[in-house]
């Protein structure tokens, strides 16, 4: 079965799989695009789950956090005092 367009392969510099605006190109793009976003998905996902880890393991961690978002908002409010924020066990 030869169904190739190509006859002969002398004086061929380079040969495209894909064209400009064919399916595999779009195909290809699409593919890129899906698992960019997921990596990036992954990696906050795995972060997030690193962070809480290491919130068990250093109770003083959160102390410090809380005392950083205290400051933040006393700047944002102008200088109201917020309490620390009690977390939910």
């Amino acid at each position: 079965m030869n169904t190739s367009p190509i006859k002969s392969w002398e004086g061929v510099e380079a040969y495209f799989t894909f064209g400009p605006n064919s399916l595999g190109v779009w195909v290809v793009l699409i593919l890129a695009v899906a698992l960019f976003i997921g990596f990036i998905a992954y990696t906050i996902r795995h972060e997030k789950h690193c962070f809480e880890e290491s919130l068990k393991l250093f109770p003083e961690l959160q102390k410090k956090l809380d005392v950083v978002e205290n400051a933040r908002r006393t700047e944002r409010t102008g200088g109201e005092i917020y309490a620390p924020v009690a977390q939910a066990e």
